[in-house]
Parts: C-alpha cells; structure tokens; sequence
C-alpha cells in the first residue's frame, strides 16, 4: 500500500500527482485535491495539505489559504508568502489581485498616505492635488484661497485681496471684496473711472454722495451751474440754480430783476432799476413808488 503521498498498492502504487496530497500511510487511499486557490506547482507526491501553496493573488497554505486583502496583490504562484501592499499614492479596491498594475494611482485631488490603501482621501474643501499624490501636503490651496495643508484637518481660507494690499485699485477707489480672491474697484465720491484709475470732476461739477461713477458725464453741475461733465458752465446773468448735483438748467429770475453770474438762490435776483427788493424775500419784486 502506498505510503504518505502516494496512493493505490502493490505494483500500481504511484506518487500523488501535482496539485494533490495524501497523510495518510500506508494506505491504498486517493490523493486529494488541494484546497481552492493553492496548489503543488510541479512537485508530485506531497504528503501534507500544508503543502498545497497559494496561487497568486492568495497567500498561505493548505486551509490557510485566503485572498490578498485590498490594498495588496501577489504575483507569484505557488507560494505561501505574503501579499504586497501598494505604495503610498496608490491604492486598490480590489481583493484577490494577481499583479502590481491593480495598483493604480490617486486620481486628481485626492491622495493616500500610506501603504496597503483600499482607497484615497480627498483634499481638504478649495484645495487641488495631481494624480498620485501620496501626502495631503501635496495638496494645495486653489486661486483666491489660502493656508498651511499638513495634515486632513487642515483647511484654505479664502483670500481678501483688499485687506492684503494686492488690489489693483485707484487710491482714488473702494476696494470691494466679492469672492474668494476676486474684487471690484469703484471710484470714490467726486472721481470718476473704472476704479482702477480714478479723475477727479471737473471744476464746480460732483458726484454727491455717489460712489462708482464710470464717466465724466455722471459729474454733476453744482449749485450756479448747469451742465455735467466738461460741459459744465456757470448760470448766466439774471438766472439762478439751487439745486446741486444737477445737470438741469438753471431758472430765469422774476420780470424786472436781474443777478449775477452763478447765482444760487432766487434771491439773488433783485430789482433792476425802477423796481427793489429781491427776489422770494418780503413782497418780492416792485417797482418803486
């Protein structure tokens, strides 16, 4: 009978056959197969299941035997050692992988800092990295956001290019803050520009209170003027203006009264000759008597 093995007896005793074993001595008993996912590669006549090895993408022996885990994989046949883990900046999903190309690297803004990883974590909110980035220091702020990225807690602030002095506003404009590294610029009371440059209104002409004006057209007359812009001129003789900020033409004074050039008020007209008083005070206008 054949001994540890091998099988059958007398003459027709035969080693057991690759990829299966026998304990059993003296003993005219069938080989076994090994379990699934190991085998005896080219050996014959193993006497132990312990001798059945794991095919590649499994370590072990025997009933040992069991998949390479995600984040690993194994290329060799026939061999109880272990399974390798992917390097840093790589990872895999799978279980059971036969070879390193199952390994595969972290897509864009994401990473994997260490070895045996299943899957990648992404970059801390606003930051971006390249593919295969294997520490959260390789991610980095995106424009208009800003900080130190050393370790997952860390976070990107975005960025105020107003308080930071890196504005390209007019010393004549308000530096407006409207996103994540962007502003706006607009010129201040009494200029006008796109902000980044900035006049200032002609002569006797304003913007009042309005800040942003873009054209020189949104200067407006003062009081004793009419106009905007460089249009702008003083109210003629026997006419008057009161109101400022104002491109609308000034007012004729009552009959029979005349005022000075860029007078501001109604009662700057006053009698002319043959008529007193002034214009809006007392009974206005009369003639003398």
């Amino acid at each position: 009978m054949g001994v540890a093995g091998y099988s059958g007896q007398g003459a027709s005793v035969s080693a057991c056959a690759a990829n299966t074993f026998k304990t059993d001595a003296l003993s005219a008993a069938l080989c076994d197969e090994c379990p699934l996912n190991s085998g005896t590669g080219s050996d014959t006549g193993t006497t132990a299941q312990s001798g059945c090895l794991a095919s590649a993408g499994y370590t072990g022996s025997g009933s040992s035997v069991t998949a390479c885990a995600e984040g690993t994989y194994k290329t060799v046949e026939t061999s109880a050692q272990a399974c390798t883990e992917c390097l840093p900046g790589k990872y895999n999903e799978n279980s059971g992988s036969t070879a390193i190309a199952f390994c595969v690297n972290c897509s864009s803004n994401t990473y994997s800092n260490f070895s045996g990883a299943s899957g990648c974590s992404l970059c801390p909110p606003h930051s971006s990295s390249a593919t295969g980035s294997s520490s959260v220091t390789q991610c980095h702020c995106n424009s208009g956001w800003a900080g130190l990225l050393s370790n997952s807690s860390s976070v990107c602030a975005w960025v105020n290019p107003c308080s930071r002095n890196e504005d390209d506003c007019s010393d004549d404009a308000l530096c407006s803050h409207t996103g994540p590294g962007t502003h706006s610029c607009s010129c201040k009371a009494g200029f006008w520009g796109l902000g980044t440059t900035c006049t200032g209104c002609p002569s006797n002409s304003s913007t009042g209170a309005a800040t942003g004006t873009t054209a020189e057209g949104g200067c407006l007359a003062d009081a004793g003027h009419k106009g905007s812009g460089s249009s702008v001129s003083g109210c003629e003789g026997g006419t008057y203006k009161d109101i400022s900020v104002s491109f609308e033409a000034c007012k004729s004074c009552p009959d029979n009264s005349d005022s000075r050039p860029s007078s501001v008020q109604p009662n700057a007209c006053v009698g002319v000759a043959g008529y007193s008083g002034r214009a809006g005070i007392g009974p206005g206008i009369a003639a003398c008597k």
